[in-house]
């Protein structure tokens, strides 16, 4: 019963490892794609300035 408790122990701090692993991950892909998408916007942004500046 105890070798059970000890089992059943393992197994979910195994459980728990593998989850805050793939929070970890996701966290880091979502921090990812918003740098991405930010320095792109911030590009697009420097682009129509620009344009604008062109014409006046």
């Amino acid at each position: 019963m105890i070798k059970f408790a000890q089992t059943l122990s393992n197994f979910q701090s195994t459980i728990l490892n593998y989850m805050v692993d793939f929070m970890r991950t996701i966290a880091l892909k979502i921090f990812e794609w918003a740098s991405k998408a930010f320095t792109f916007i911030k590009n697009a942004a420097n682009s129509v300035v620009n344009f604008v500046k062109s014409w006046f």
